[in-house]
């Protein structure tokens, strides 16, 4: 660690954006900058260990800090990841108790740091601004370690671009994203040659460690995180100074490759990169297609040979795909949610239809039983007239003539699972256009099953095997069935998906059904027969036997109703006339969910905006 002369302004645009004390007045923020002393950390170097006295807070001026927790049996885990503007430190000074977790730079970092001494020389003429700045962030502190939330994890600042192949054209693809990073925020590309001619010195970017230019154009590289929300650094088709700094200033890396190349020889380069300090960065693969229009194939190898947390298809003259990862980078991507309800679910295509109708993005889709079916085909990009059109025509092929000995279930699943197969053919879940989950119920564990990888048509099967319906799916040594057992509207797992990002949920299935038929302490199925031969008769009418297993299929709902605050966005949408077999009347499905959904979503963007373009 080492002291490092640091401008004031630098220091006061992170006081600033700081959550402990943007509040104070600017004489406040000038006395506090007096007695903050500059420090820098290289990558990696630890700031603070877990025992350690707590005598100092630190502010992030520019760099990014992990905040790790080791727990009485011995186990760490991260609890958050600090950034510009963000404090770390203030407990263990103002309570004067050792430091309860270790700090390390994950990046090359600046800091300001502030003493018990310095402490009471502020306090000492603005005690109550100070002091109220610190016991706000306490509470807030507080209040969020009772409510089990852990700190947020901000948005990446430092993104590295560097490509798989010589051959991929980093620089028009950088081109585009810092493009499309510039609509909502400022973005600076940084290359070696741009940054040789802003920075003013010839060959400072591939300065050495040991250079004398290296640490003025470390604090200069800094310095730019005050002025742009974006710096997107290019590294260079080959091995090189300039590509170990982009590497080692990261916050998250893109590693970008064709979609034609052959994945073993992307290894080959991940390999090289993770030799020059990649393998502790968060890391995305991007594949590039030049124009295509039928859905990738093979993506599974690249992600089974490049080690990645998440990838993205990225069409090079298509601007929503480069929207798309630019909101994923903003931690601003809205994720769609499509519950279960068999035939009621084709109104998710109305909601669909509005969506893309108000320009409202889906950049993550999931969903359960039908859900998953409608969030598999909008995955794809289908339109909402073949996703209705192809969904109304051979769902019904699903239930006829497939009746088998009930011993495990009513239907031998053989035409449902033929259906699926002719749709989705053998298409990985990794060759979506969009991210893509659905949800299934492991009988075997008791437990739900996420499936965003491998075989798109039998995660979806297995998704939507009503149980007793259908015969369990045999995955991997589990037995699988319908997720609307656990998770009919999955909500909480998106949220997962699209970190801060925005949720919208949908639920098709109705609250409360079926009236008050009864049933007495016995029934025959006789008089259930009559009942139906009998159609003026007042009795409320009886549900049969397949629509009370469809029923007991939504005890989905409890976790679902439980988990709604995870969604930004819940429609419920007004289906409650329809039943569980009316594909025929798909098309009223859609349109009432269309409609509904056109002025669901009018009045919340005129309430809530757009926070995706913020």
């Amino acid at each position: 660690m080492e002291k490092v002369s640091n401008a004031p302004s630098r220091l006061l645009a992170a006081l600033r954006r700081s959550s402990l004390f943007h509040a104070l007045s600017d004489e406040e923020l000038a006395a506090l900058d007096v007695q903050t002393v500059p420090v820098a950390l290289m990558s990696g170097e630890v700031l603070f260990r877990q025992g350690d006295p707590g005598d100092s807070l630190y502010i992030v001026i520019g760099g990014r800090l992990v905040v790790s927790h080791r727990s009485d049996d011995h186990t760490e885990r991260i609890v958050a990841e600090l950034g510009h503007g963000e404090i770390v430190g203030e407990m263990g000074l103002v309570c004067n108790e050792p430091r309860s977790a270790t700090v390390v730079a994950s990046r090359d970092t600046q800091l300001a740091r502030l003493t018990a001494t310095g402490l009471d020389c502020l306090t000492a003429k603005y005690a109550q601004p100070i002091y109220s700045a610190i016991v706000r962030q306490l509470a807030v502190r507080l209040r969020n370690e009772t409510a089990g939330d852990h700190a947020r994890k901000p948005a990446p600042i430092c993104v590295a671009i560097a490509g798989l192949s010589r051959d991929v054209p980093v620089a028009a693809f950088t081109h585009s994203l810092t493009d499309e990073l510039s609509r909502t925020q400022t973005a600076l590309r940084l290359n070696s040659d741009l940054v040789d001619d802003m920075f003013g010195i010839a060959g400072a970017a591939q300065s050495r460690y040991e250079d004398s230019t290296h640490a003025r154009l470390a604090d200069w590289l800094s310095g730019q995180e005050t002025h742009y929300r974006k710096l997107v650094y290019e590294a260079d088709a080959f091995d090189s100074n300039w590509t170990a700094r982009c590497l080692r200033q990261a916050d998250v890396i893109l590693l970008v490759a064709r979609s034609r190349d052959e994945p073993a020889r992307g290894r080959a380069r991940f390999d090289e990169l993770a030799r020059f300090g990649a393998a502790n960065k968060p890391m995305v693969l991007v594949l590039l297609h030049e124009g295509e229009s039928s859905p990738p194939r093979g993506t599974r190898e690249w992600t089974r040979s490049v080690s990645v947390s998440r990838h993205f298809h990225v069409r090079m003259n298509t601007r929503h795909d480069f929207a798309r990862l630019s909101r994923f980078l903003n931690d601003t991507s809205v994720g769609l949610t499509l519950g279960g309800g068999f035939a009621r679910g084709i109104g998710h295509i109305g909601v669909i239809r509005a969506m893309r109708e108000l320009d409202i993005p889906i950049d993550f889709v999931g969903g359960t039983s039908m859900g998953a079916i409608i969030a598999g085909q909008c995955a794809f990009e289908w339109d909402w007239r073949e996703m209705l059109e192809i969904t109304c025509r051979r769902s019904p092929e699903a239930f006829k003539r497939d009746y088998t000995l009930p011993l495990v279930s009513l239907l031998s699943g053989r035409k449902f699972s033929r259906v699926i197969t002719s749709i989705a053919g053998d298409l990985d879940i990794e060759d979506a256009w969009l991210p893509f989950f659905c949800v299934s119920a492991s009988l075997t564990r008791a437990e739900m099953k996420v499936h965003s990888s491998g075989n798109a048509a039998k995660s979806v099967i297995a998704s939507s095997r009503a149980p007793g319906l259908f015969p369990p799916v045999s995955w991997d040594g589990e037995l699988l069935v319908d997720g609307g057992l656990v998770n009919m509207v999955p909500s909480d797992v998106m949220r997962d998906f699209v970190g801060q990002g925005t949720v919208m949920s949908v639920d098709v299935s109705p609250a409360v059904e079926y009236g008050k038929p009864d049933f007495g302490l016995s029934f025959s199925g006789w008089q259930a027969l009559r009942r139906r031969f009998r159609p003026f008769s007042n009795s409320e009418r009886v549900p049969g036997m397949m629509e009370l297993m469809m029923r007991a299929l939504e005890f989905g709902r409890a976790p679902s109703a439980r988990l709604k605050h995870r969604a930004d966005a819940y429609l419920a949408l007004p289906l409650s006339d329809f039943r569980y077999r009316d594909f025929h009347r798909g098309a009223e499905m859609a349109d009432i969910g269309y409609r509904f959904a056109m002025s669901y979503f009018e009045k919340w963007l005129e309430s809530f905006g757009r926070p995706w373009m913020q």
